[in-house]
């Protein structure tokens, strides 16, 4: 289901972050979100996701969908181990097994039992990432999902995105224009001032 965003507006402390923002998000489709820090970027994820609620303006097609999601931050619990982030998401009855899968194809197999807080910042995104991903997401909100990756490592999870969501909604953050064209965007969309 297409995902039509119209006239959506917020503000915080009497600032406009996003003014009269539209724009239709095409199922199964890629967007890229571009733009300055400040720009409603972030916003727009949060309000796709109901964590924050518009000043104006409506969303449609999004509600009944399965919704994955890449934060900003990596919102890990860090005294968890790398398998316990995830299976925090997991529905019941996912074997571990499955979670090792897809750490293996991010290359976080040999993570699986340390603790979230002992990882790099680029291992954090990889977990972030998995745990995005390994809910079967119909729709995937993705906020700087590849920052601190060499480019070897975001190629793999890249590779790994396109591999286990290839049907998915997916609306990408990013300073780089590159992600746009490796992860095949149908849409550019430049949020200014």
């Amino acid at each position: 289901m297409a995902i039509t965003v119209t006239g959506l507006s917020k503000s915080f402390g009497g600032r406009p972050v996003l003014r009269d923002f539209s724009a239709r998000f095409e199922e199964g489709s890629v967007s890229c979100i571009f733009g300055p820090s400040g720009q409603g970027k972030t916003t727009l994820l949060h309000l796709l996701m109901e964590l924050l609620a518009p000043d104006g303006g409506a969303i449609e097609g999004i509600g009944d969908q399965r919704i994955g999601a890449v934060f900003q931050e990596d919102r890990l619990c860090e005294t968890l181990s790398v398998l316990r982030n995830i299976r925090l998401v997991c529905r019941k009855g996912v074997p571990d097994e499955e979670i090792l899968t897809h750490l293996q194809e991010v290359g976080l197999r040999d993570s699986a039992y340390k603790s979230a807080g002992e990882l790099s910042g680029g291992m954090k995104r990889r977990v972030a990432l998995v745990r995005a991903v390994i809910v079967r997401p119909d729709v995937l909100l993705l906020d700087e999902p590849f920052k601190g990756m060499d480019a070897a490592t975001k190629a793999d999870a890249i590779g790994y995105l396109r591999r286990r969501a290839p049907k998915a909604t997916v609306l990408l953050v990013t300073h780089d224009r590159e992600d746009a064209g490796q992860l095949g965007a149908a849409q550019i969309i430049e949020l200014d001032a």
